[in-house]
């Protein structure tokens, strides 16, 4: 069956808004960001798919998890990092500095890990990191609270 490009970021909406699954909706977005022909709905949907600032945090982590090979582990497409800088300003001083915490290391993990299986980590991204990766310095109270 054909879907057209655009039902993911959709879907992504109806199961952040209506169903209230933040989860699932955080990987559509991420799994749009990641499929070319998809990129191009990521600014029509990603404001209204995320909430939160982990949200925000979650969708650049999944991303990270799916491979993508073009671009190099743990960086984020130029159409995800301009739509995450678009939304980052709505979120205010107090939601900022509630989610500018230390990502958690996972327990029993070791540093001898073969590559195949680094590729598919999930890699932990704090606030600051992702601010410091998109470029973002406006507003500027809000920009610079985690970078202190």
């Amino acid at each position: 069956a054909v879907v057209s490009t655009q039902s993911t970021g959709k879907t992504a909406l109806f199961t952040r808004k209506v169903l209230n699954i933040r989860v699932t909706a955080n990987f559509l977005i991420a799994l749009a960001a990641f499929k070319k022909p998809c990129r191009k709905y990521i600014k029509k949907y990603y404001a209204a798919a995320v909430v939160l600032p982990s949200d925000w945090i979650d969708i650049a982590e999944i991303y990270t998890t799916l491979g993508d090979r073009n671009i190099g582990y743990s960086a984020i497409p130029v159409v995800l990092r301009k739509a995450m800088a678009k939304k980052f300003p709505t979120f205010d001083v107090y939601q900022i500095g509630k989610y500018n915490k230390n990502p958690k290391k996972k327990a029993g993990v070791d540093d001898d890990e073969d590559e195949g299986e680094k590729l598919y980590e999930r890699h932990f991204f704090t606030l600051k990191q992702l601010i410091r990766k998109i470029h973002i310095s406006d507003p500027p109270d809000s920009a610079l609270i985690p970078l202190l």
